[in-house]
């Protein structure tokens, strides 16, 4: 079956499901009808008297077999980061004891092997001995994993041991030939040598975020410099309560929830993020994968066993990426209330009714950021939303809840739901799920990693002490990860009762004010910062080797400070060798003196210089950046084709 074959029919097998994609549009142009006639008349369109009946097969081990011949095609063209998505789906959709989940990670593993994962490599191949690898192709896996254990330096006995076991598989004189021309093409194989590049005499000594000085008593996660605030122009917004120096750190928490962009799926753990090349399935559903059987069993216990199945089920609508971090977030609020929507309406209604909205979520007086009170409460049911967004999330709220309520037998029928009586009996939980996925849509974030081309976003996060920074175009501190926590800190000095802003994704050096309002509109709020009052306009393109160049600011007169002309000179070399050196050693590159330099620098320099030096901005974006290098790097193997494709 050529290449065109295999894509048609496998996408025809993901596709089975595809009535329900229309019934959800089916049932928007429906609603957005009764919304401009103000009236709930019988359905025009008799498919949507009852929910779509869906075919979920978990495990299907046809499709399995498919995405292991699309894996042997990338593979033979050295696509190898797509072959080795391929296999891990063959992996996810095998049955259990089945031949191809032992075939499917004998074949990862060689793909690891090939791109120098030597230590991963042999934790596939020895999963594919696990799982009952074919013995017609034993003398062939057992030659790989003995170069494997060469290229690691393991003792010569063991090597001679493996190489023996493979020996005692050939059974022809075509066996050995075959076993011949691996060994040729394990040799041929051209594998990366670590080397240690040049650069600045930097201290590599502490990468690790500075410690909160101060701890906030009512915002768990956030320091005491900072305090929660509310009027009616900014709503809840954080204030600096004491000077604030470039650098200092505002906040650091673990997020409450956190969710794998569905493109992503089949490289990083669906519970801790980790990219993972030794990936393992869920026993139940073919959707996500997991780094290790601590992670499986930690997911499993605190959200996937109900979110499995409601997962493979909603999956077939075509849903938003919002969508699932609503689940996610749906799920652990019911977990707290015993997976009772009646528990979790007492709870939300109390919230609801709460008239201070300053402490709205508070729990005795604060907020708890593991509890989903904290969540909950960042839903303003005042938000402005056009009566489109309006519509498609009530839609979105209604799948959600009829898939999970069968999943907790929230309602006992065995018969098809009709879906008038299902939106008149569950109006009130309709509603509380429809909260869940408008707040996703205001409040979470984007964890991203760098490649060696670009920034990649991986994951949705939502955490509650941090949903309180508002937006500017020209922000005062920015958003980092390490180690699983988010966190904040200064890019510039902060006087005291002034606010402290974080930036949505529009920076007034990037952008014009027309696009950077045009791309804040899904916030539904007009910014009104320093940036968009003066129109602060837009620099010519001016890269960071240019300006040391020119030796001149754009904004701030001819003069270039010797000072910040050195440190940039470090920053250039930095990033030229950074992205190269963590390639080639699979490892973090240290950076932490020269964010400390920089930081120094504003604190120094920001009195003399006007607030619209695009320099004195781009330093607070330099330390950004260098903080991202501090981060670990998504690693993608040797091929041509851009990755990760979309889906």
């Amino acid at each position: 079956m050529d290449t065109s074959m295999l894509e048609s029919e496998i996408k025809r097998r993901e596709r089975v499901n595809n009535h329900a994609i229309l019934w959800r549009e089916w049932f928007k142009v429906f609603l957005t009808v009764v919304g401009a006639k103000g009236a709930l008349p019988v359905p025009f369109n008799p498919k949507l008297n009852f929910f779509p009946t869906l075919t979920i097969t978990s495990k299907d081990a046809h499709l399995s077999a498919l995405y292991k011949k699309q894996g042997d095609v990338y593979f033979r063209k050295g696509e190898f980061m797509m072959a080795h998505k391929k296999y891990t789906q063959c992996i996810t959709h095998a049955p259990a004891k089945s031949d191809l989940l032992a075939v499917a990670y004998g074949s990862r593993g060689i793909v690891l092997c090939f791109n120098n994962y030597m230590e991963d490599c042999l934790i596939d191949i020895e999963r594919a001995k696990k799982h009952g690898y074919p013995n017609s192709l034993k003398a062939e896996l057992f030659m790989w994993k003995a170069a494997a254990m060469q290229k690691l330096g393991k003792k010569k006995t063991l090597i001679d041991r493996v190489l023996d076991q493979a020996s005692r598989w050939l059974r022809s004189d075509i066996d050995r030939a075959k076993i011949i021309k691996i060994r040729g093409t394990i040799n041929s194989i051209k594998l990366s040598e670590i080397k240690k590049l040049k650069c600045y005499n930097l201290d590599l000594t502490n990468d690790a975020l500075p410690p909160l000085k101060s701890r906030n008593p009512t915002v768990p996660g956030l320091s005491n410099s900072v305090g929660l605030m509310y009027s009616e122009k900014y709503g809840r917004h954080i204030v600096a309560t004491q000077d604030i120096k470039a650098g200092d750190v505002i906040g650091i928490q673990k997020p409450y929830a956190s969710v794998v962009k569905m493109n992503m799926r089949y490289n990083i753990c669906w519970h801790c993020k980790e990219q993972t090349w030794t990936s393992i399935p869920c026993d139940t559903c073919s959707q996500v994968v997991f780094c290790s059987d601590e992670c499986k069993k930690q997911a499993q216990d605190n959200y996937h066993d109900i979110e499995c199945v409601v997962l493979c089920q909603t999956m077939a609508f075509g849903m938003r990426e919002s969508f699932y971090v609503a689940l996610r977030l749906v799920i652990m609020a019911l977990k707290e209330n015993n997976n009772s929507f009646e528990n979790l309406k007492i709870h939300t209604d109390k919230i609801d009714n709460l008239k201070d909205p300053l402490t709205k979520g508070f729990i005795e007086g604060k907020l708890d950021p593991t509890k989903f009170e904290s969540v909950y409460g960042l839903c303003d049911l005042s938000s402005s939303s056009t009566a489109n967004d309006q519509c498609v999330t009530y839609v979105d709220a209604i799948i959600m809840l009829y898939y999970l309520g069968k999943k907790i037998e929230l309602f006992q029928e065995d018969r098809p739901i009709e879906l008038l009586s299902f939106l008149i009996s569950q109006q009130s939980f309709v509603l509380i799920v429809k909260r869940f996925l408008t707040l996703v849509q205001y409040n979470s974030c984007n964890y991203s990693l760098l490649t060696s081309k670009r920034s990649l976003t991986i994951a949705s996060l939502i955490e509650p002490s941090f949903s309180f920074f508002n937006h500017s175009c020209c922000s005062n501190v920015i958003r980092t990860h390490r180690n699983g926590n988010l966190a904040i800190i200064a890019i510039r000095p902060i006087k005291e009762g002034e606010q402290v802003f974080a930036n949505y994704g529009a920076y007034w050096f990037w952008q014009s004010r027309e696009d950077r309002h045009k791309q804040l509109q899904r916030f539904h709020f007009t910014c009104d910062c320093e940036a968009c009052e003066g129109d602060w306009s837009i620099p010519e393109v001016l890269k960071t080797p240019e300006i040391v160049k020119n030796k001149s600011f754009t904004h701030g007169g001819p003069y270039m400070n010797k000072e910040l002309l050195g440190i940039l000179h470090e920053y250039i070399t930095v990033c030229t060798y950074a992205l190269a050196y963590i390639k080639l050693n699979k490892g973090r590159y240290h950076v932490a003196k020269l964010v400390g330099d920089f930081a120094k620098f504003l604190n120094k320099e920001y009195k003399n210089y006007n607030n619209q030096s695009y320099e004195v901005f781009r330093v607070g974006k330099f330390i950004e950046e260098l903080y991202m290098l501090l981060e670990k790097l998504f690693f993608c193997l040797s091929g041509k084709i851009d990755y990760p494709p979309l889906e």
